[in-house]
């Protein structure tokens, strides 16, 4: 029987819900767009596609797009 894993790229989720709510906020004004929209697509992808296993995946401190495209040229191609 085959298993299905499903892997998130944390920090571009995090950032596109970040930039996508900039107004949703807690009482005080701590943002939380980005922890809304990784949440909310984490489990709409877990929904659609019944994953045996999830992983999550984040970038090292101060990596960026180039810094993907020096490691992988086709990244986003």
């Amino acid at each position: 029987m085959s298993q299905r894993l499903a892997v998130i790229d944390g920090k571009s989720v995090f950032y596109r819900g970040y930039y996508a709510m900039p107004s949703l906020s807690t009482s005080k004004g701590v943002p939380t767009g980005g922890v809304y929209g990784f949440a909310a697509l984490s489990l709409e992808l877990i929904k659609k596609l019944s994953p045996d296993y999830v992983a999550v995946a984040w970038d090292k401190p101060k990596t960026n797009i180039r810094k993907r495209r020096q490691i992988y040229p086709q990244y986003k191609a």
